[in-house]
């Protein structure tokens, strides 16, 4: 999955797409700061990624719905993981 977060990056929705196809699993994947996907692409101004990761990602966790400024999703995750309230994100 070393491709995943390159294809992120540079912006390549298409690669993005086939590789969540093969392995849906990199939806769980980090990158080197501890970022997850939709983080990063956030973080990279990747919207057109974005998009694609928010489509396939079941629910947000805390940290990727205040992000997003997506408050019914934030109030599901603190429901699901009240103690998130009070931690870190995993990149800060």
């Amino acid at each position: 999955m070393q491709e995943f977060f390159p294809a992120i990056q540079g912006g390549d929705r298409q690669r993005v797409r086939a590789l969540l196809a093969e392995r849906p699993d990199a939806l769980l994947a980090r990158s080197p700061d501890g970022a997850t996907p939709v983080l990063y692409a956030k973080y990279m101004g990747q919207q057109g990624v974005l998009e694609e990761l928010l489509a396939a990602v079941p629910a947000l966790d805390t940290f990727e719905a205040a992000a997003m400024g997506m408050l019914p999703a934030l109030e599901r995750a603190l429901q699901q993981a009240p103690a998130s309230l009070r931690e870190w994100s995993a990149d800060g």
